[in-house]
């Protein structure tokens, strides 16, 4: 269990890494205009990379917590979310020469080549491991256990006895009720 929270923390922190990241950058202009340097970062390219890094790293202290069948949910919304950062990152391969051309020209209808880092990739890996992550979490749910007893909310049938009318009674009397006489 310890080992699919971990991958899904990991797939996380990994997208939030990527995303922040240069994912393009080119320099255009003529040999008589000015040069100009744009670059876009994973942000620029696909915003809901950084969401959905923020839903792994949440899902992973859910799925500690959880057990039974939240844990199976929890898996397959892990699964879910780890397939929208793969669409992503792929989506992200194709969109970082339009989002560099947007920054220059007014339309999103041209590219520009330049500098490509492979973060992209980064994202692909982070999706596949969450993937996988939340595969495991769902298949093996009924076989590890999720926090303690002492973490559950107290039954009705637990009847916690307070201190009884008179034991205040002898607190507002100055009196300790502790102390046997």
């Amino acid at each position: 269990m310890l080992v699919t929270v971990a991958m899904t923390a990991a797939a996380g922190a990994l997208l939030l890494f990527a995303s922040g990241r240069t994912w393009g950058a080119a320099t255009v202009g003529g040999a008589s205009a000015a040069r100009q340097h744009v670059s876009v970062t994973g942000h620029d390219v696909e915003p809901a990379l950084s969401a959905i890094g923020l839903a792994l790293l949440a899902m992973s202290v859910a799925l500690l917590a959880a057990r039974g069948p939240l844990r199976r949910i929890g898996g397959l919304i892990v699964v879910a979310i780890g397939a929208a950062a793969l669409a992503g990152g792929f989506r992200a391969r194709s969109d970082i020469g339009h989002k560099l051309a947007l920054q220059v020209f007014a339309s999103p209808a041209q590219t520009l080549g330049g500098t490509r880092p492979a973060w992209w990739l980064l994202v692909v890996i982070a999706g596949a491991l969450a993937v996988v992550a939340g595969a495991a979490t769902t298949i093996g749910a009924g076989r590890r256990e999720g926090l303690g007893a002492r973490y559950d909310a107290p039954s009705a049938s637990t009847n916690v006895q307070a201190n009884p009318p008179d034991t205040w009674d002898a607190i507002e009397q100055g009196q300790d009720p502790t102390v046997e006489q």
